[in-house]
């Protein structure tokens, strides 16, 4: 509501709930939780093991599924060049995951310009929490399923073709796109806590945020499928389990706990004026 207000310029004004000693995060919420610190450290173990053991040599799992062939046809890069070069901005947006979670929320917005360092080690933590659990999830599917990746596939039944693509070493990692899901998990993560929190300090602000979180997980995603590097099944899912894991872990653990939500109120006008909107309460 407070997006559409600023668009329609009602010029709105919300106001969250700050407690005394000027922190973000509200006492209600719980912090970061020993028992959330063990579950982070065993999804973190979990990876470091999955990696140490490698990939699954041979697949279980090759070709496309429902619309994943009609799809691959579309959109799928006709030059190798121009797969590369998907693939390697695939690449960067990947990378640039804890960018706003981490870089922009927590040591720009809490810590140089608000100096909240409750909410910045609470934010940095529960992101942690929610990337690991979103990463060893991916591992767990990727080594269950062991999908061949569509250009092995394809190298394989054109009879050899390009011999790196058909001997490529990630070559069962297809299902589901890890790339995604962890830029996915960083756009729920963001959209989480900028419902929750005006870190960026108004709600068009805070809702621009999300809305740059998730072009990039999309853009992600859209670039492991211009580069053949998955099938449209496992960029969809990976976003589905990415942005899910990443907007719940905040939200159901710190933000909805019972006692932390009380009633929203809509009224006219504004701190020290008498137009536009001012939304009120704890949400």
């Amino acid at each position: 509501m407070c997006f559409l207000a600023a668009i329609l310029g009602l010029s709105p004004h919300v106001a969250f709930a700050q407690e005394e000693d000027g922190s973000l995060w509200r006492d209600e919420w719980p912090q970061f939780r020993a028992i959330e610190g063990f579950f982070t450290t065993g999804a973190l173990l979990g990876m470091l093991v999955f990696m140490r053991a490698g990939t699954a040599t041979e697949p279980r799992w090759s070709g496309g599924i429902l619309f994943d062939d009609a799809a691959r046809d579309a959109l799928r890069l006709h030059t190798p060049q121009a797969r590369r070069t998907a693939q390697k901005v695939g690449d960067v947006t990947y990378f640039m995951f804890p960018v706003i979670p981490i870089g922009v929320d927590v040591l720009i917005s809490s810590l140089a310009v608000r100096q909240d360092t409750k909410a910045a080690l609470n934010l940095t933590l529960v992101s942690g929490e929610a990337f690991a659990y979103s990463g060893f999830l991916s591992f767990v599917v990727n080594w269950a399923s062991a999908r061949e990746r569509p250009e092995v596939t394809g190298c394989r039944e054109s009879n050899g073709g390009d011999v790196s693509k058909c001997n490529l070493l990630s070559r069962t990692e297809s299902f589901y796109s890890g790339h995604t899901a962890m830029a996915a998990t960083s756009a729920g993560v963001v959209c989480a806590n900028h419902a929750y929190m005006p870190l960026w300090g108004h709600p068009a602000a805070d809702a621009f945020a999300c809305a740059l979180a998730s072009a990039t997980a999309a853009t992600t995603g859209m670039t492991r499928v211009l580069g053949d590097r998955h099938y449209m099944s496992d960029v969809i899912l990976g976003s589905v389990m990415g942005f899910g894991i990443g907007y719940s872990v905040p939200t159901l653990l710190h933000y909805r706990v019972p006692g932390s939500v009380q009633d929203m109120r809509v009224v006219p006008g504004v701190e020290g004026s008498d137009f536009g909107l001012t939304v009120t309460g704890q949400f």
